[in-house]
């Protein structure tokens, strides 16, 4: 199974859709042990690594994800609560996507929103079996 990351996000898109994604990303750093998203609450934001390490608390085990790698879009897509807790692993630097930028943006983008829909797809699958 692919898994998409920021690395391979932003080599599946043209430069257009790069330009357009970088304008709209806020740094935020996150110590280690700070949690970044809690599993139940409403997702208003997505985030991409950009240095960093992150555990991914989800049921039955814990996944952990460096550079590239993307969090929270399944939130935006369906409008359902965070299904995972996000802990920092490490000291993280992850770029932050707003929620009204993130629909813009995929309205914007179509090639975009189908790179991202396809791994909330591959995730929400492999949070079922």
């Amino acid at each position: 199974m692919r898994r998409a990351s920021l690395t391979s996000f932003f080599h599946d898109v043209g430069a257009s859709v790069i330009a357009d994604v970088t304008q709209l990303l806020r740094p935020r750093e996150y110590p280690a042990g700070a949690v970044i998203v809690r599993r139940g609450e409403r997702g208003d934001c997505m985030y991409f690594i950009a240095s960093g390490e992150v555990e991914v608390r989800l049921r039955p085990e814990s996944l952990y994800r460096g550079p590239g790698y993307f969090f929270g879009e399944l939130a935006l897509l369906t409008g359902d609560p965070r299904n995972a807790t996000v802990v920092a692993v490490r000291q993280c630097t992850l770029l932050r996507l707003d929620i009204v930028d993130f629909r813009q943006l995929l309205g914007r983008q179509p090639e975009l929103a189908r790179i991202i829909r396809s791994e909330a797809e591959l995730r929400r699958e492999a949070a079922t079996v």
